[in-house]
């Protein structure tokens, strides 16, 4: 790969139940096409940080559950991007997809977990896992929002407006190929997408240039192969599978979920949090 003044490592800093398995997809696809080595650390980045800053052939980390301590622990000049989400949000999704869908191999505490939960109703069962969502929180509350070379990303808007959102991250990274074609798309994406992957081979039709990544490829990653549509089986946003891991797909979907005692539970636990990340202006909510 030619890309010019390239950091040594490039990075994606997630946290669990922020659309983290959508876009370590994505990851996965920019480093087939780049010649990328990925490292993933599949349950907690903080917990065997050695085995990250130890591999120096890794030139893109996936960190599934990251903490700023450990970012500051990093020994390579590296670019990346962060991704957060409206913490009641993250409760949301957490209570069902601990309740029935996150797989448990390997995750013993979950498998426990979930039987507590099974023993409760929805309200209990919402109030519950407020607690048992407090170690990623905490996690986002402790981030440094201020980081030049990481670029904050909030989970709502890279799913609503995928295609601008992946171009602007992929561009931070410095792994856009603006050269070869204008970020400035105006034609209808998915049909025309759609029309030229029925007639061609996507290897080739959309093979990366050595220069970096194009934007018809982004398009295609974003609006079509990874759109929540395929993902969820031809689903539209918004239309709820509680047995789904694309459970809904719409941002505040704690006002469906939410009565006036998990709101007062969380205002007072993670109220402040919620203005520091922008999702609220102050408590009265």
């Amino acid at each position: 790969m030619a890309l010019k003044n390239a950091p040594k490592l490039y990075a994606y800093f997630g946290h669990h139940k922020c659309a983290s398995t959508y876009v370590i997809s994505i990851c996965y696809e920019l480093c087939n096409q780049l010649g990328l080595f990925p490292l993933e650390e599949k349950i907690s980045f903080h917990e065997n940080p050695e085995a990250i800053l130890d591999l120096n052939k890794s030139t893109f980390l996936i960190s599934q559950t990251s903490t700023q301590a450990q970012v500051d622990k990093l020994n390579k000049q590296f670019l990346g991007f962060h991704v957060i989400r409206d913490p009641r949000d993250i409760c949301v999704s957490g209570y069902y997809s601990h309740l029935k869908t996150h797989f448990v191999e390997g995750w013993p505490e979950l498998a426990e977990y979930r039987k507590e939960l099974q023993t409760m109703n929805k309200e209990d069962g919402l109030l519950r896992e407020f607690s048992y969502s407090d170690f990623w929180l905490q996690h986002i509350s402790g981030w440094d929002y201020n980081q030049d070379h990481i670029l904050e990303i909030k989970m709502e808007d890279l799913t609503e407006d995928p295609f601008n959102k992946w171009l602007e991250i992929i561009s931070f990274l410095g792994l856009l190929d603006e050269e070869k074609e204008t970020a400035d798309i105006k034609y209808n994406l998915s049909s025309k997408i759609n029309h030229i992957f029925k007639r061609s081979n996507i290897s080739e039709k959309y093979r990366l240039n050595k220069d970096g990544i194009r934007n018809s490829t982004v398009a295609y990653l974003a609006n079509e192969k990874y759109s929540f549509k395929n993902l969820s089986n031809g689903r539209k946003k918004g239309d709820e599978n509680t047995n789904s891991h694309y459970r809904k797909g719409k941002r505040s979907d704690w006002q469906n979920h939410f009565n006036d005692e998990h709101k007062k539970v969380f205002k007072e636990r993670y109220g402040e949090l919620l203005i520091k990340l922008g999702y609220e202006k102050n408590y009265d909510w």
